[in-house]
């Protein structure tokens, strides 16, 4: 695992943060995965392997999250990169809510996952800097189960990425942050 990144995946349980868990640990990529209910995972492993490390917090617990990254971080180094997967069960849930009721959920789900994150950022690699990505609409809805208000959910969840996209431009550091929907440059190492 010496070439091995350092991935960090928000909502490892389910959706695509489940799939990028999966994938990075077959690739032998270290993976600190945040998760609400650690058997999660375990369904997926016979035995949790060497180069995956669940964490399974209360929502956003912080400070049992910054005790597990201080040994994640002392034992492999800093944080190459941040999978933000965290709000998938928001949007599975608001098919099920009102219309005038998304707005205040909204609102109050972009304040935890900057609190998430603000909590991550001394954690993530400085020299080369680190990178947060954050999971478009358009994937996070295709791995959502059932039908539901396809239309109503993208709208949504553009309007969460445009305004948690926002928030992350008034944060004080060094990083930069793609618009929802852009993408890095081909020739990005």
């Amino acid at each position: 695992m010496n070439n091995s990144k350092v991935w960090l995946v928000i909502g490892a349980k389910e959706g695509l943060g489940a799939a990028a868990t999966k994938y990075l640990v077959a690739k032998k990529q270290i993976v600190v995965a945040l998760i609400i209910n650690d058997c999660a995972l375990h369904q997926f492993y016979d035995h949790e392997p060497e180069n995956l490390h669940t964490i399974n917090i209360e929502p956003f617990n912080i400070i049992t999250i910054e005790e597990t990254l201080e040994n994640i971080t002392a034992k492999y180094g800093w944080i190459d990169f941040i999978i933000n997967n965290s709000n998938y069960q928001f949007f599975n849930r608001l098919k099920y809510k009102k219309y005038s009721q998304i707005k205040e959920e909204m609102s109050a789900n972009i304040s935890a996952t900057m609190g998430m994150i603000k909590t991550l950022l001394p954690y993530l690699n400085k020299e080369p800097m680190g990178h947060i990505i954050n999971i478009p609409p358009q994937l996070s809805l295709a791995t959502l189960r059932g039908r539901s208000n396809r239309k109503l959910l993208t709208l949504s969840m553009e309007f969460f990425l445009k305004n948690l996209h926002n928030e992350l431009l008034n944060l004080d550091c060094r990083l930069s942050f793609l618009k929802p929907g852009e993408r890095l440059p081909e020739d990005f190492d």
